[in-house]
């Protein structure tokens, strides 16, 4: 949780990252699995939950409106859900594809999206690394983004990928300065 990192106090209380529900597939779907494997991915989950005020998202589509429902109960608490439009850790640490879920979520909720751009999380800990290592990353937050009618969900999700990119362009032009 690089960002984690990167928030005064308050906001660190109330952010809700959003986790990757087949992360947690032994807990959730637990035919086919060992108990020993059920039991660490149910340790895994209450802790993430505990811990980081995580919440599952799934990767499907199955499950949307319940997700989306209790994603709306986070905003109305005062919590703001934090979600990684691509979908996935990026393999290479390139900025993937956006997915149009993050319009989707932004327009049914009524909410503004915050670009977060997180740089040299991937040297810290990438795909291929089993535990993070020592480094350090950057974060840089851009101006929120309101869902425009006539943009679409993918058009949104587009717009946020411009803007985070935009914000890496920066770092890397500031980085270069100094």
């Amino acid at each position: 949780m690089a960002l984690l990192a990167g928030l005064p106090y308050f906001w660190r209380r109330r952010l809700a990252p959003a986790m990757a529900l087949e992360a947690f597939r032994p807990f959730f779907r637990p035919s086919g699995y060992t108990v020993r494997q059920r039991a660490s991915a149910a340790a895994q989950y209450v802790l993430a939950c505990a811990c980081f005020n995580a919440y599952p998202l799934p990767q499907e589509t199955a499950g949307v409106r319940q997700v989306l429902r209790y994603t709306g109960d986070l905003v109305d608490s005062g919590f703001c859900p934090l979600v990684y439009p691509e979908g996935h850790r990026s393999p290479d640490g390139k900025l993937q594809e956006f997915k149009g879920g993050i319009g989707f979520m932004a327009l049914h909720l009524r909410v503004q999206i915050v670009p977060v751009y997180l740089g040299g999380t991937f040297d810290v800990y990438s795909v291929h690394h089993r535990r993070p290592r020592r480094g350090s990353f950057r974060v840089s937050f851009g101006s929120p983004i309101r869902f425009r009618p006539g943009l679409g969900y993918d058009g949104l999700a587009r717009e946020v990928g411009a803007a985070i990119q935009g914000l890496k362009q920066q770092l890397v032009a500031r980085d270069a300065w100094n």
